[in-house]
C-alpha cells in the first residue's frame, strides 16, 4: 500500500484532532468519486449526513461544505483530515473536487489535510499528474510518499506475534487473544512469538517454491489471516497443555491463508506499475 499527503509537520494534539474531525472517503460497491455529484454524495455519507442522497450536485456539495464547517467550529483544532481510500482510482475531475473543498476551507481560515492510501499504480498517478502539469493537485495533496511494507523478515513476524502475546481484550483485562482461544495452553506458558522462526519458515518455502525473485514480503493481511486460523479454527480443537504448532500445521496454515496466490497477484500490480512510471 502506498499513501500520499500534503504537506504537515506532526504536532502536539495531532493524535486528538483525528478523533475530533475526520472525513473518510471510499470506493465502494463498484462506484467511483465523480465530477458529476457523486464525490459530494460519498463525501456526506461518510460523514453521517442525513440527507447524504438527496438534491442536486450543487446542494450536495454545499451541504457537506457545512457539514465540514460545523464540524471545524467545534473543534479546538483549525485541521480536517480526510482519507481517501483506494485512491488509485481517483480522477482529475475527483481532485479538482478536492481541491475546491480544499480551498473554501482555506479561505475561512482551516488547513485541510488529505492522506491518499491505494496501490502502487498511485506512485504512477503522481508522475502523471507531474507530467501533465497538474501543480494544483501534486502541491495540494501529494507533497510526502509514505510506502506500507509488511513483514519482511523473521524479526519483523516475532514483533507481530508478540503482539498477539501481549495485547488485551477488553483493554483492561487480562485476556490476551492466545489465552482465549488457547486457554489450557496459555496458562502451561505456550506464547506465540516463539513460532516465528517456523511460521517466517514456511513464508519463505512458498516464496522460494513459487520461483520469485524479489524479496519476501508477506503482506499483514495474510500474516494476520495465518494468525487467525491457528486461533480460531485450527488452535482450539487441540488446545491441550503441551500445545504446540509443528511445521506441517503451519504449512498448512499459510496453504490456507492463500498467500501464495496473493503474491503473485500482487507482484504483477507492481511490474505493471513499475512499467508505467518507466513508460
Amino acid at each position: 500500500r502506498t499513501a500520499t499527503t500534503t504537506d504537515h509537520q506532526e504536532g502536539e494534539g495531532d493524535q486528538e484532532l483525528i478523533h475530533n474531525v475526520s472525513v473518510k472517503l471510499t470506493n465502494q460497491g463498484g462506484s467511483r468519486f465523480d465530477g458529476n455529484g457523486g464525490s459530494a454524495l460519498r463525501g456526506n455519507q461518510q460523514a453521517g449526513h442525513q440527507k447524504h442522497d438527496t438534491g442536486t450536485n450543487k446542494q450536495l456539495r454545499n451541504r457537506l461544505m457545512h457539514l465540514l464547517l460545523d464540524q471545524m467550529v467545534v473543534s479546538p483544532h483549525n485541521f480536517l483530515v480526510v482519507f481517501a481510500d483506494e485512491a488509485q482510482k481517483l480522477e482529475i475531475e475527483d481532485y479538482e473536487w478536492l481541491r475546491e473543498i480544499h480551498d473554501e476551507l482555506e479561505d475561512k481560515g482551516y488547513r485541510m489535510i488529505t492522506f491518499l492510501v491505494g496501490q502502487p499504480q498511485l506512485r504512477h498517478q503522481k508522475t502523471a499528474l507531474k507530467k501533465a502539469r497538474q501543480t494544483q493537485i501534486v502541491g495540494r495533496f501529494m507533497i510526502d510518499e509514505f510506502e506500507f511494507r509488511g513483514v519482511t523478515c523473521v524479526e519483523d513476524a516475532a514483533s507481530c506475534l508478540r503482539s498477539y502475546d501481549n495485547g488485551k481484550f477488553p483493554v483492561d483485562s487480562e485476556w490476551t487473544f492466545p489465552r482465549f482461544f488457547l486457554p489450557r495452553a496459555w496458562n502451561s506458558g505456550f506464547r506465540l512469538q516463539p513460532c516465528a522462526p517456523q511460521m517466517w519458515a514456511e513464508f519463505e518455502a512458498v516464496h522460494e517454491e513459487a520461483g520469485f525473485q524479489e524479496k519476501l514480503e508477506v503482506p499483514m493481511t495474510y500474516f494476520a489471516r495465518s494468525v487467525e486460523i491457528l486461533l480460531t479454527t485450527m488452535g482450539p480443537d487441540l488446545d491441550r497443555e503441551d500445545f504446540r504448532v509443528t511445521p506441517e500445521m503451519w504449512k498448512k496454515i499459510v496453504a490456507e491463508s492463500r498467500f501464495a496466490q496473493s503474491e503473485e497477484e500482487l507482484l504483477t500490480i507492481i511490474a505493471d506499475a513499475d512499467e508505467l512510471e518507466l513508460g
